[in-house]
This record gives C-alpha cells, sequence and structure tokens, in this order.
C-alpha cells in the first residue's frame, strides 16, 4: 500500500485537498489481549457546506447519497486509541466532536471534544469529561438528549454492562448512569436505532468467538433503558461488523465468525437486512446480494444517507491490510462500488463510527496498522 505525505492544517478551514491511493482484525483489551493480533496534488476545499438544516417541521433532512469525498487533516487527536465511541452533539455553544474511551496500552475512561466550526473544521481539542466505567470496543447508540455505551471490554474482560451520559450546557459529559446489562457479555457488537428500540448484533462472547444473538431494549420516556430482550439469532454468528436502520429495515454489513484469537476467522462479504416490526421483532433476514470487495471487511465505519451507505476503511480479507478505502453501498441496486477517486489520505482501522455533520464525515484515530495507533483526524466532504 503506498504511503504518501500530508501537509497538517490549522483548526480553521485551510483544508489539503488529498487525493491519494490508496491483518487480521484484532480481538482486543489487556495489553496482550486489546492489541490486536496481529497525495498528491493540495489545493483549496470549498468548504461551505450544503444545506442541511431542519426543514419548517423541525425534522433533519437525510443527506444525499455522496458521490466523491474530498479530504482534509483535522486538528491532531491528543490521545491516540482505538475501539473508541465517535459521535456529534449539538448544544447550547453549537457541535462538537465527541471522543469517548477506546484503548492504546490501557483502557480509557475519560472524554474530549472539538468545535465544529461553520464551514466544517475542527477547532482545538478539549477535555470533555469523564465517563463512570472504562471501557473499548462497545456499541454505540444515541437517543434524544444521551448517548449509551453498550458493552465492550473492560480490559481485564469483556463486559455486558452499559451506561449513558448527556452533554451539559458546559458541553462536559453529565448525569452518567449505569443502564440495563446486557443478558451477555459482548464485545465488538453493533448497535442501531429504530424510533425508541435499540438492536445490538453480534459481536464477540466471553469465550472469544463471535456470536449471533441480537439483544433488543426500549428507551423509557426518560431515556432509561429497559431491560433487554434476546430476539432471534442472525442467519450466522458476525463481529466486528457495522449496522444501521435505513427505510424500517436493519441492516448487517461485513465483519466476520470465529475466533480473531490466530487468525481463526472467516469473512463475510455480504449485506443482510431485515424489516423491524411495530412490535420491535424482526421479520426473515434477506441477502441484498451485495458483494463487499477485497473479500469483505471489518473493524470499518458505515454512515447513512438517502438510498446508499458509505463503508470508510477497516481490515479486508483479500489482501489483508488495513484499507484506505470508500465503498458506496446501493441499497437498492444491490451493488458495491469502490470510490476510487475517495480514498482516505492513511489507511484506517478500528475507528468504528463515522458521524456525518452538515455536509462532512469525521474519522479520529484509530489504527493505521496492524499494531500501531494514529493521532490523524480525518474530514471529509460529502460532494
Amino acid at each position: 500500500m503506498a504511503m504518501h505525505s500530508v501537509r497538517r492544517l490549522s483548526p480553521s478551514l485551510a483544508f489539503v485537498l488529498i487525493a491519494c491511493s490508496g491483518a487480521q482484525p484484532p480481538e482486543a483489551p489487556d495489553a496482550a489481549v486489546l492489541m490486536d493480533a496481529s497525495e498528491a496534488d493540495a489545493g483549496s476545499l470549498d468548504a461551505s457546506p450544503p444545506d442541511t438544516g431542519p426543514d419548517d417541521s423541525g425534522v433533519q433532512p437525510v443527506p444525499a447519497c455522496p458521490e466523491r469525498i474530498t479530504w482534509g487533516l483535522g486538528p491532531e487527536f491528543p490521545e491516540p486509541r482505538d475501539h473508541h465511541a465517535t459521535f456529534v452533539w449539538t448544544g447550547d455553544s453549537g457541535p462538537s466532536l465527541y471522543v469517548a474511551g477506546g484503548f492504546n496500552g490501557r483502557v480509557f475512561s475519560n472524554a474530549w471534544r472539538a468545535p465544529i466550526m461553520a464551514d466544517g473544521a475542527l477547532g482545538a481539542w478539549q477535555d470533555a469529561g469523564l465517563l463512570n466505567t472504562r471501557t473499548s470496543g462497545m456499541a454505540l447508540a444515541q437517543y434524544a438528549d444521551r448517548v449509551y455505551l453498550l458493552g465492550g471490554h473492560s480490559g481485564a474482560s469483556r463486559i455486558r454492562s452499559t451506561a449513558s451520559f448527556t452533554i451539559g450546557q458546559d458541553a462536559l459529559l453529565t448525569d452518567s448512569r449505569a443502564e440495563a446489562d446486557l443478558p451477555q457479555p459482548r464485545f465488538h457488537a453493533s448497535a442501531a436505532v429504530f424510533e425508541d428500540y435499540v438492536f445490538v448484533t453480534g459481536g464477540l462472547g466471553a469465550p472469544g468467538e463471535a456470536e449471533d444473538s441480537i439483544f433488543r431494549a426500549r428507551f423509557g420516556s426518560d431515556g432509561t433503558l429497559t431491560a433487554w430482550t434476546t430476539l432471534d439469532p442472525m442467519p450466522e454468528a458476525r463481529s466486528h461488523h457495522s449496522s444501521f436502520v435505513q427505510d424500517g429495515f436493519l441492516h448487517l454489513v461485513g465483519g466476520f465468525f470465529g475466533n480473531p484469537v490466530g487468525n481463526r476467522t472467516t469473512y463475510l462479504p455480504n449485506v443482510l437486512r431485515a424489516e423491524i416490526r411495530a412490535d420491535g421483532t424482526l421479520g426473515p433476514w434477506q441477502d441484498l446480494g451485495i458483494t463487499l470487495p477485497a473479500g469483505g471487511v471489518s473493524t470499518h465505519a458505515s454512515a447513512t444517507f438517502d438510498g446508499c451507505a458509505l463503508n470508510f476503511a477497516g481490515i479486508t480479507d483479500a489482501p489483508q491490510e488495513v484499507s484506505d478505502g470508500v465503498v458506496k453501498l446501493d441499497l437498492s441496486g444491490a451493488s458495491a462500488e469502490v470510490l476510487s477517486d475517495s480514498a482516505m489520505p492513511v489507511p484506517r482501522s478500528h475507528v468504528h463510527h463515522a458521524p456525518v455533520h452538515a455536509g462532512f464525515v469525521y474519522l479520529v484515530s484509530g489504527k493505521d496498522t496492524f499494531s500501531s495507533d494514529t493521532a490523524t483526524v480525518l474530514v471529509g466532504r460529502l460532494q
């Protein structure tokens, strides 16, 4: 994989426009367990974001499916890490990009934030407070005014505990509380929200094997999670995948089954979906007929748009490498297309989340090789 030199820019939007070319997934925590088993032309970037504000009803519109992404660099992340949670929160002081938990030789319990400027650029990173626990490799969900961290790894073991918090007027984490435990420990599971339901799919269980489980809970009026219900299983065990809801269907993308310790895994290069019924149960699973490039991908991040989804980077199976690629999934046309002119300036895995805000997508830290974390922050303008 070719590596390219990139010029780092200030938080104001003097982004460098980057067009560069562009393993086995890890188990994780405990230095022994958390660690993985394992430019081009510069120019100015027109950073005026498209109009993606709420309509007259106050509903945030679904962004159109991008055709291209131009990448710039945000301010370096202060504490490089992987297996973390990344999300955008808009409060009284405006929108900010948050990073919470994660791992780099130790499991973190802190959070950072960077203000998102009107032009999509990021301001300087600032301390955003502490979680009520140390966790990494957790599933992430957002509902109403709360953020939820579900399962993960404590550094000693895979965990079933969950927690939630909100963001105060000072833009710091506040009102942290424990939520209902998952039925079983899960690490590298994925979470997706539909109306007032949250679904946690797959992940590694206590023995270290990928699981086929689906756990569902409901958000109460105050955001408290109900007890979890175990639904009928997925067609096969799956971990290190991504999930999302679109058009009333729960989608699963990529991942693998087996045990990543010793590379005893089989990649799943497909996309499945199941209809979410009114009572929160799932209809039959359907294979959309999409074959993911490079034999499949794990430890990637996904973002959804009107009629499509984008997969960002991750670890591919054939060849086994940390990817810099962006793959567009046409969910109605059942196809996957590598956006060759939208490759990221550096490869990336274990970012897990790619939040989108006002025409920009953000990927923070993660691994740029099988064994090293990077402080690089990528800001992509969706076009």
